[in-house]
This record gives structure tokens, sequence and C-alpha cells, in this order.
């Protein structure tokens, strides 16, 4: 079973590094001092929520947020798509065939499409700094990415909810398109979604 995995890890690579055709959705910007790029999976509910705190508590000066869409759900690119369009943040599509090749495991597909990013898009857009991020992580707090020296000075992970709490300053919620079919994740996640800022102080005193 291990060498098979392996195997199947090494042609998701292979072929995340392939040179394919792809259609961007991107308005043309110089290079940036901080580039802030999202894999979305499922679901734009997350998405929006990360783009109004994107927006709310990021404090570089020179910064550039950008959604990649790995998502299996055809219905929910179009919503994603969507969303960026409303809001207007640049959207890349990951190329639905390899989304559906590597599918079967989670894990192997989002190492495959952040391999398609690097060799696709952050090796050509060239940004000074550049930072990779969950659809389901939020920022919390006023926060800033270039400037922030010691990044990881907390990280507590609470197992009981999958959520994660990064530098007093980030909200991760671990599982946040319950693609595990957590019972009670839903409920979460809507409760996070109504008010992140309430559900986050709450969550730190309870726990």
């Amino acid at each position: 079973m291990k060498i098979i995995f392996n195997l199947y890890s090494r042609i998701a690579f292979l072929f995340s590094t392939i040179q394919v055709c792809h259609k961007r959705q991107e308005n043309e910007k110089k290079r940036c001092g901080m580039l802030l790029l999202t894999v979305a999976f499922n679901d734009e509910r997350l998405i929006e929520k990360q783009i109004e705190q994107i927006r709310l508590m990021i404090r570089d000066s020179d910064y550039q947020y950008v959604v990649a869409d790995n998502s299996l759900n055809r219905k929910k690119r179009e919503a994603i798509k969507e969303v960026c369009m409303q809001q207007g943040i640049d959207y890349i599509r990951i190329p639905y065939l390899m989304t559906l090749l590597f599918h079967y495991q989670i894990a192997v597909s989002h190492g495959a499409a952040l391999n398609w990013i690097y060799y696709h898009y952050l090796r050509e857009k060239r940004p000074m700094r550049f930072s990779l991020l969950d659809h389901d992580i939020f920022p919390v707090r006023d926060f800033n990415m270039t400037t922030t020296k010691e990044l990881v000075r907390r990280c507590d992970i609470y197992h009981s909810d999958y959520v994660q709490i990064i530098d007093d300053a980030w909200l991760h919620l671990i599982n946040g398109s319950n693609y595990a079919n957590i019972k009670g994740k839903d409920d979460v996640i809507k409760e996070m979604l109504s008010d992140i800022v309430a559900f986050y102080n709450g969550f730190l005193m309870q726990n």
C-alpha cells in the first residue's frame, strides 16, 4: 500500500509540473511585495469570509490576494469564481482534470495543486514574498505579513473542535470544507461565518 501511495503521489507531482493550457482571470499588476494565495475547495462561503477578513486585518502596504480554485464540484467552481469577480479578486482555475484525477486522496490533490501553482503561476509572477493559505484560515486581529518577525510564536490546536489558533491572530478551521464528514462540523462553520471575532473570542474563553 505504501509503494502504491508513493507512486500515486509522484504521478500527481509530475502531472502538476506539465505545461497545460489554462485560462486565467486576473488583473495585470506589478511585482508585489507580498502575494497571498489561497487554494479554494468546494466552499464559496469560506472564500467570501477570507476575503472580508484579509481586507479588514492585513496591514501590509503592498500585497495582492489571489484565489486558485481546486474544487471538485463544478458548481462550486462557478460560485467561487462569482465571489471573486464580485469582490475584484484575481481568480485562477487549477485544471479540472488534475483535480479529478487526484481527488481520491485529499492531501495528494492539495499537494498537486500547490505544485501547479508554483510551476504555473508563482515562477511567472515572481513576487518578492508569498504566502500560501488554506481556504479555511482567517486573520482575526491586525497582522502584517511582511514585517512580523518570528511568525510562529504560538500555535495551539484544539482537536475536539478541529480549530487551530496561530500567533493569537489567525483562526484555522481544520477540515473547513468538511471533506472528512465530521459530525457537527457544519454547525461550527456556520457559527464561525456568522461572526468570526465573537467565535474566536468565545473559543479562547472556553479553552
